[in-house]
Parts: C-alpha cells; sequence; structure tokens
C-alpha cells in the first residue's frame, strides 16, 4: 500500500515536472527562433544596402 502511494505520487511528480519543463523549453525554443529570424532579417538588409551602395557607386563610376 505504502509503495503504490509512493509510486503514483512519484509518477504524479515527475508528470507535472516533465509538463512544466517541456512547456518551458517550447517557449524558450519560439524565443529563440524569433531572435534567429530578427538577425536572419536584419542580415538580408544589410547585404540589400551594401548591394543598393554598390550600384550607386557603380553607376557614379560610369558617369
Amino acid at each position: 500500500m505504502f509503495y503504490d502511494d509512493l509510486a503514483t505520487r512519484l509518477e504524479k511528480e515527475f508528470k507535472t515536472t516533465f509538463e512544466n519543463r517541456l512547456h518551458y523549453d517550447l517557449e524558450h525554443m519560439f524565443t529563440f527562433y524569433i531572435i534567429i529570424i530578427i538577425i536572419i532579417i536584419i542580415i538580408i538588409i544589410i547585404i540589400i544596402i551594401i548591394i543598393i551602395i554598390i550600384i550607386i557607386i557603380i553607376i557614379i563610376i560610369h558617369n
């Protein structure tokens, strides 16, 4: 009887801890992906700006 009670309590404890951990990880992964997406967007914008500057320089040199 005592062991059954202990087992169910441990199982419940493990389950809630696991669920909380999973939720926590998902939230962190979401934030992580948002940060990565923002970094990628910033890199793309920088590349576009560099290309535009190069095109402007080429146009100025040719004229």
